[in-house]
């Protein structure tokens, strides 16, 4: 019986450290999510700006919008 008991505490221990590894991964993947929005975010500002000022063309704005487009739970600026 008390060996039973001692799997199971061991067990739920065990899923205890299982979900807080996963937890601060998750952590770390958004973090590094929102990284890639913001530089994409301020690649497009750029361009718009570039284009704006007729040092670029129409096509870098296109890539940069593109790009923030595909990024995950990207906010835009609009």
């Amino acid at each position: 019986m008390f060996a039973a008991y001692r799997l199971s505490i061991l067990t739920a221990i065990e899923d205890v450290e299982n979900a807080l590894v996963s937890l601060d991964r998750e952590k770390k993947r958004g973090e590094q999510l929102r990284i890639a929005v913001r530089a994409n975010e301020r690649s497009t500002a750029l361009a718009r700006n570039l284009y704006g000022e007729g040092l670029t063309d129409f096509l870098s704005v296109l890539d940069a919008e593109r790009s923030l487009f595909e990024s995950p739970n990207a906010r835009r600026a609009e």
